[in-house]
């Protein structure tokens, strides 16, 4: 399974991308949201983990791009951010029912079963 971490902090990158692979996930950490399009498009992960406030772009407009490819258009993807926000807010101003936001700091063990869940199955 090949996941795409998107968050504009090393630390978090750095901290999820080994977590990841330790559990068996292919994993590209990206610091922008526009170095994250050019690497959704070229890998075609089955999961993009996108902090909602990156330094180029906002988590919003990556999500609008990758919801506009009808190759990528229902690529999972689950948010992490430091800002609180109601999920009924996220859902609509993503446009997907089943969003999901995981508030910073993310526990990983609520990270990894996020991930089980929007993947299905353990999805290694």
């Amino acid at each position: 399974m090949r996941i795409i971490l998107i968050d504009d902090h090393e630390e978090i990158r750095e901290t999820f991308g080994e977590l990841l692979s330790e559990e068996g996930y292919r994993v590209t950490c990206c610091a922008t949201g526009m170095s994250a399009l050019v690497r959704i498009g070229a890998e075609r992960p089955d999961l993009v983990l996108l902090d909602l406030n990156l330094g180029d772009l906002s988590g919003f407009d990556v999500l609008r791009t990758l919801r506009a490819d009808p190759e990528l258009g229902r690529t999972p993807v689950l948010f992490i951010s430091g800002v609180i926000l109601d999920q009924e807010l996220l859902r609509e101003r993503t446009g997907d029912p089943g969003a999901r936001l995981l508030l910073k700091p993310v526990d990983p063990a609520i990270l990894l079963e996020e991930i089980r869940q929007a993947i299905g199955g353990d999805g290694r």
